[in-house]
């Protein structure tokens, strides 16, 4: 008989797995009629009943073989899972603790609470469960399991900004279940995230085509496509959801994308005030409409919002930061950073993590300029790509050596040591390597005057057209329009011979800094480029889009950080007021033929 009962456990156990609830049940009752107080059918009972959405039932199941097992672990960690459903997390987080205290070397107990605490925004402790399950997970050799891991330890990559390190993890994640539909949608975020729009596109279309009646799927692949612009399918998917789920929050923060899109802003934000007025402590219905306002161009009515958002119980974590975004968005620089801090506090050492964007990179750059007043430089951790960029930053040495797990980020200096005046529109901070510089002396020399660099981005600034529209009506038809693409956007240069491309012959960043040392003018969008220009004290005109990027935070147009930057905003439809940027284009040429080059 004990042989048949295992046998029968053992299938109810495959049943469960597949979903196949009413056939684990049936299988169940054959046990319990043969020992009705058996422990492991009594949970596996509990498991069917969780399965069929009746946690009442279930906790109720649980709490009595708690009584009867309490050093179970099984009942434990289940008990655990109820809580987690019914949003009692720290309960929740008592029952994995100890289910894994109960039986250390099972790595499903130690996936569970490493997940629940990311739930719970205790990213630390998360940290600590996912290093202590890693070796748990190995040594069972479950693929599955290891794929859970992977895919927690990307969510926690994601919830710290290493982008990067997320992408890595949810790939190999995605090796061992291709099709896990979370971790693609995951995989989708962080392509589109990092620029490769149509990668991302066709990453929502593959999860869309596994099942295309999930609303979920048609409005995800419909954010995408209108990343890149192909908003008449985008429109047809939220129409679809919205016809049959009219009260659906992402269909509807998306529509109203749309709508900014097409100059209708009014209606946008008024389509989705309405949703909010049916759930007015919402914070992540209060967070949408933040970031439709700010979309917008209203940032002060967004900060407002997403302040209020921030304050409601249950608000991610997350609304906090991107509150004190929005306040350097709108210069004001003291809310967020302190004027002034104990020289103690000084890091001797910082690290850049590995896929940090350039032009941020250059950004934060300026605080180390304070390390050459004291005859040290800071040493900085980074890849070796961004070595050469580095190199000419004052008061800064770059190192590829390890960096140790506690040594801050660049990104934190602002925080711990203070923002000073002379860091806002400060001396120039990024010098160019002198060999470089010659060679592009040389390689320019009798191309007509004005010099003007030509950077764009169709999605987050000015296209190529717009830009040679305004290069030219600012330098006049003698101009020299120089671009300084060196990467895929390169490719549109095909035809062109008006525009100078320079970028094939870029070996690294010093070329890059070496020509816009040149340069009369730079024009350009939100990038490398334009942070280098800022860097140099080179003249350069801005292009940003209306929701307006805070390191590009400005004053009349003047841009906090950098001294000879110009900014100008795009409407919320992504128009570019072309007369506007041509009389800051024209004022930065004025001031760059009297100080010259």
């Amino acid at each position: 008989m004990a042989e048949s009962l295992v046998a029968s456990l053992d299938a109810a156990r495959r049943f469960m797995a597949n979903g196949q609830v009413m056939e684990a049940d049936l299988l169940v009752d054959d046990v319990l009629a043969q020992a009705p107080g058996h422990v492991e059918a009594l949970l596996l009972r509990g498991a069917a009943l969780l399965a069929r959405g009746d946690r009442a039932a279930a906790f109720a199941l649980y709490s009595e073989l708690a009584n009867h097992a309490p050093d179970h672990p099984d009942i434990c960690a289940n008990l655990g899972v109820i809580h987690r459903l019914e949003g009692r997390g720290e309960e929740a987080r008592f029952c994995f603790e100890r289910a894994v205290l109960l039986a250390p070397r099972k790595g499903s107990y130690h996936c569970a609470l490493a997940n629940l605490l990311l739930t719970l925004g205790a990213l630390d402790d998360a940290r600590d469960a996912i290093r202590a399950a890693a070796p748990v997970v190995e040594e069972s050799g479950d693929d599955a399991l290891e794929a859970d891991l992977y895919g927690i330890d990307a969510r926690l990559a994601l919830l710290e900004r290493r982008f990067p390190a997320a992408e890595r993890a949810v790939r190999r994640a995605l090796e061992v279940r291709p099709n896990h539909e979370p971790d693609l949608s995951l995989l989708c975020g962080l392509v589109a995230r990092s620029g490769r729009s149509e990668e991302a596109v066709d990453l929502a279309e593959r999860i869309y085509r596994a099942a295309p009646t999930a609303l979920e799927h048609g409005v995800q692949l419909a954010g995408h496509l209108l990343d890149v612009g192909r908003t008449a399918e985008a429109e047809r998917h939220l129409r679809r959801c919205l016809a049959v789920a009219p009260a659906h929050v992402e269909a509807t923060f998306l529509m109203g994308r749309l709508q900014l899109l097409r100059g209708e802003g009014a209606a946008a934000i008024s389509a989705f005030a309405a949703l909010v007025k049916t759930d007015p402590r919402n914070a992540d219905l209060l967070a949408r409409i933040g970031g439709l306002l700010r979309l917008n161009g209203d940032l002060e009515r967004a900060l407002l919002v997403i302040t209020q958002a921030a304050q409601l119980e249950g608000a991610p974590p997350a609304l906090a930061g991107w509150c004190e975004e929005i306040k350097l968005a709108l210069g004001r620089v003291g809310e967020v950073w302190p004027s002034a801090v104990n020289a103690a506090d000084l890091p001797p050492a910082v690290q850049i993590p590995l896929g940090t964007p350039a032009g941020e990179v250059v950004f934060f750059a300026r605080f180390a300029a304070r390390y050459a007043d004291q005859d040290r430089p800071l040493v900085c951790h980074a890849e070796p790509a961004l070595l050469p960029l580095l190199e000419g930053v004052v008061g800064l040495s770059g190192t590829s050596g390890a960096a140790g797990p506690d040594l801050p980020l660049l990104s934190e200096l602002p925080e711990r040591i203070g923002v000073r005046p002379d860091d806002r529109r400060g001396a120039p901070y990024l010098a160019v390597s002198a060999g470089r510089f010659a060679a592009w002396t040389q390689a320019l020399a009798g191309r007509s005057r004005p010099w003007i660099g030509l950077m764009w981005d169709p999605g987050a600034g000015p296209d190529l057209a717009t830009v040679r529209e305004i290069a030219r009506a600012s330098g006049g038809e003698d101009a020299t329009l120089i671009s300084l693409a060196f990467d895929q956007r390169r490719e549109q240069l095909a035809g062109i011979d008006s525009v100078l491309d320079v970028g094939g012959q870029f070996r690294d960043a010093r070329d890059l800094m070496a020509v816009m040392a040149h340069l009369d003018l730079t024009l350009a969008c939100d990038g490398l480029a334009a942070h280098v220009a800022g860097a140099m004290g080179r003249p350069v005109v801005v292009g940003v889009p209306a929701l307006q990027p805070w390191m590009w935070a400005h004053e009349g147009g003047h841009a906090l950080w950098y001294a000879s930057a110009r900014v100008v905003r795009a409407s919320p439809a992504g128009r570019w007021d072309v007369p506007a940027a041509v009389a800051a284009a024209r004022i930065a040429l004025g001031r760059a033929e009297q100080e010259g080059p």
